[in-house]
């Protein structure tokens, strides 16, 4: 019998942790990222290329932006999502950010709903836990506050693995709509290809999803358009690839202070050798069930993909409910303290040194959480590693803090792919 006491307090430390001990707010204006996509959609209804410099004309005008100083976030969102961004830019931007903000509960909601029912017998008391662990988990509530659409994604992807299991009408329709949907996040998108496994009807499925997304995105932009955004995401990727919010081995090994071809090499090295691993599991796991695929492939992605930011990581979420909910008696520690690492919001600590005890919080309540969900679940050692890690980082963050964007700019550069798209 899991106590009800072990669940209520881990929701009393999330609540301290996003009441009493939030740290400052970062500038900008609510929902970060929401504003690019927000700009994108009136920049399309006014003619204008979104995926130009001309964007900042339409961000500079949201609330919160500071328009005295070159703040530009570029967007890189896929063209067949920019005819939702200018239906939400028709409205004022303070409304807009409340409609996506529903739209993106919901996606949460949704994703909770789905590995519940893939992963645990759903009650009231799962349902109460799953939302303490998601509170407490750090990119599934960076795509919340940031407005991120890496949550709609990884919604399509499991909600297309489910839906391809029905053998209906109704589940085909799910299913094209699932992967379809997935494809707002290219970079997570590619996980579709975990899920279908030998069943040639999940390959032509995936194909004629990913057909039906390259229409959309050619119906509204045209054939140069598309090659041109193309153009633009190897060009923003060039520009972003050591950036202090990426988290890809070249990133990483550059953060530690590799040269540039030292960097190249490292990254080339863990893609080749992830793909290689990968692609033997799904050769051996060929007829096992598409979780077992995902998992993997969730668990593995950050080291092949070339484009990752910690919100991204809100697809190991379904790793960590895989590995949690059938860990061997002698691996529920160690799968814990790796569950945990992921959970951290690590950027955020290092960029905040106040929001160290809000993290610590959510954290405690996340570890918490878990042990209710998961009953194999056992925190040791390797666990109270992590929480020595994490008071290391918290005083080095306290000591050096890492630069929060804009507030940090001392000037502004700007990688644009050659072609207009308009």
């Amino acid at each position: 019998m899991r106590p009800a006491a072990l669940l209520v307090f881990a929701a009393l430390l999330a609540l301290a942790a996003i009441t009493v001990a939030r740290p400052h707010s970062t500038p900008g204006p609510t929902m970060r990222d929401f504003e690019a996509y927000y700009a994108a959609g009136a920049a399309r209804l006014n003619g204008v290329d979104p995926y130009g410099p001309q964007l900042w004309k339409f961000e500079k005008s949201i609330p919160g932006v500071d328009a005295t100083r070159m703040e530009l976030l570029p967007f890189v969102g896929p063209p067949a999502s920019l005819p939702l961004w200018s239906a939400l830019a028709r409205l004022p931007y303070p409304i807009a950010a409340i409609v996506w903000g529903g739209v993106l509960a919901v996606a949460a909601a949704a994703l909770l709903w789905m590995l519940l029912a893939i992963f645990l017998r759903a009650s009231a008391g799962a349902g109460f836990a799953a939302i303490v662990l998601a509170l407490g988990f750090g990119p599934l509530t960076s795509d919340l506050a940031l407005g991120q659409i890496a949550l709609v994604a990884i919604v399509g992807v499991i909600g297309g693995a489910l839906c391809i299991e029905r053998r209906s009408g109704a589940g085909t329709f799910g299913a094209l709509a699932g992967v379809t949907l997935s494809a707002v996040q290219p970079n997570l998108a590619v996980l579709n290809a975990a899920t279908a496994g030998a069943s040639l009807r999940r390959w032509l499925l995936i194909g004629a999803s990913g057909a039906t997304f390259a229409g959309l995105c050619m119906a509204v932009v045209g054939p140069a358009g598309l090659a041109a955004y193309a153009g633009h995401l190897a060009a923003h990727g060039r520009a972003e690839q050591d950036a202090l919010i990426q988290i890809t081995p070249r990133a990483v090994a550059f953060g530690f202070g590799a040269s540039d071809a030292a960097a190249t090499i490292v990254h080339f090295a863990m893609v080749v050798c992830a793909i290689v691993i990968w692609a033997y599991a799904m050769s051996a796991w060929r007829g096992e069930h598409w979780r077992r695929r995902l998992a993997f492939s969730c668990a593995i992605l950050p080291f092949a993909i070339p484009f990752l930011h910690e919100h991204d990581l809100v697809i190991e979420i379904f790793a960590i409910f895989f590995c949690l909910s059938r860990v061997a008696p002698e691996r529920r520690d160690p799968a814990l303290a790796c569950a945990l690492l992921v959970a951290i919001d690590w950027l955020g600590l290092a960029q905040r040194p106040d929001a160290a005890p809000q993290a610590a919080l959510l954290a405690t309540a996340f570890v918490l959480a878990a042990v209710w969900l998961f009953p194999a679940v056992r925190p040791g050692s390797a666990t109270a590693g992590v929480a020595l890690l994490f008071v290391a980082c918290a005083i080095f963050g306290h000591v050096v803090p890492a630069p929060v964007w804009p507030d940090a700019l001392t000037g502004h550069a700007h990688v644009w792919s050659d072609s207009a798209l308009w």
